[in-house]
């Protein structure tokens, strides 16, 4: 039997506000008043504040990046290189001088431009610092070529605007982003949970949790489930060699599609609400509870939970019950083509989910563990213009897709 204080950060607040609130509901009655409880609400109510504070800091910040990539013209959801923003100008910018050097194209350089030796295509880079640098580079080689500058003709004006707007979002976006970095620091270093922090060091919530947790299970002696009115989560582990069979009422094996053993997978008694977890070899196994029939749940990250009703245990008999459980995540084959010709060396990402690949020589690419939904595939290539298309993916299913790239004008 285990009772796990965890470290995430928003498993142990959420805890911390259950005990505090049930403690608080309890009055005179409340197990914890030997603790100085007083102490421990401020500090929940603390750690609460900053934890909401670092959440809506990073909200926050992905906005101004949403704004940075609408003025530089590529926001995923916009059409890539849109009238009017920083991508359009610098792209119409490359092409006049493009026009203008044509085979003295190293002038470029001068403009900001990245100029491949040996190769005559420049490249607008899609990421978003290096864009802004490019843009005022352009501005600033305009100023100094006045009526001269290739591309005077040009709306510097608006292009101006478009990157100051882009460069006050990106610098308002890393401000946001550091003060939620220090917030979260902050927090953990309260909670307990900052790197090189000792859980024992008196003050954190982490210290509070233990000390809350071991009057509760000193008091509740034989009877941990009780904890579980506190917010806590008792957890009978199978992980160690299955007990005598005497001692058993139900177990069993967990398996994935591929019968391979599931570890640490949760089996739970619904209506007992008791819970273990399944060992390396998927094997899980239940000391001895009151017989009747009961519901059996088993659950894990990334795998679609199962629910058994109606299996009875018996007094003195083992009930044997092995699961199979299906991956919620799929998979994603991404076919890229470019005039009716593959094109190999592509990269193919979803960002929300920090998964790429890159196609091979036939321009396929296989991305692997996606997890169900919707989401905003990119592909980029040298030389090409980007291509963003919303995918659907299913349950342990592989969603095939192409993408057609046009050439850079």
């Amino acid at each position: 039997m285990k009772v796990i204080i965890s470290t995430k950060s928003d498993v142990s607040i959420k805890l911390g506000v259950d005990v505090v609130a049930k403690h608080n509901a309890d009055g005179e009655n409340s197990k914890l008043n030997v603790l100085d409880m007083n102490k421990m609400e401020d500090l929940v109510t603390l750690v609460s504040a900053k934890n909401t504070l670092a959440l809506q800091k990073a909200r926050d910040k992905v906005l101004a990046f949403e704004d940075r990539d609408i003025a530089l013209g590529i926001a995923p959801g916009h059409q890539i290189g849109e009238t009017d923003t920083v991508y359009y100008y610098i792209k119409a910018t490359r092409d006049i001088l493009h026009g203008v050097y044509k085979g003295n194209e190293h002038v470029l350089g001068n403009w900001g431009f990245t100029v491949s030796r040996g190769s005559a295509k420049i490249v607008v880079p899609m990421n978003a610092a290096k864009m802004i640098t490019l843009a005022s580079n352009i501005l600033a080689q305009n100023t100094i070529e006045a009526d001269d500058s290739p591309i005077k003709d040009l709306n510097i004006i608006e292009f101006t605007a478009r990157l100051s707007s882009a460069t006050s979002k990106h610098a308002l976006a890393e401000q946001l982003n550091h003060e939620k970095q220090n917030l979260i620091q902050d927090r953990d270093i309260l909670l307990g949970n900052a790197r090189k922090q000792l859980g024992k060091n008196t003050g954190t919530l982490k210290y509070y949790l233990t000390s809350v947790r071991d009057v509760l299970l000193g008091i509740y002696k034989n009877n941990e489930t009780a904890l579980e009115l506190w917010g806590f989560d008792v957890i009978y582990g199978s992980s160690q060699p299955t007990p005598p069979t005497s001692q058993i009422c139900l177990t069993g094996i967990i398996y994935d599609n591929n019968n391979n053993p599931i570890n640490n997978a949760t089996v739970k008694i619904v209506q007992l609400n008791v819970m273990i977890e399944s060992g390396s070899n998927g094997m899980y196994a239940f000391p001895m509870q009151t017989p009747g029939t009961y519901n059996i749940e088993f659950s894990k990250t990334n795998f679609i939970t199962q629910n058994i009703a109606g299996q009875v245990i018996a007094a003195g008999q083992v009930k044997s019950l092995d699961v199979h459980l299906n991956s919620i995540a799929g998979s994603l084959i991404a076919n890229v083509y470019c005039n009716s010709q593959p094109v190999p060396g592509a990269t193919v990402r979803i960002a929300d989910l920090n998964i790429e690949a890159i196609t091979d020589g036939s321009g396929i690419a296989v991305l692997n563990n996606i997890a169900t939904g919707s989401w905003l595939v990119l592909v980029t290539a040298m030389g090409k213009n980007p291509l963003s298309i919303n995918v659907g993916i299913q349950p342990n299913s592989t969603a095939s897709f192409s993408f057609n790239l046009t050439d850079i004008n």
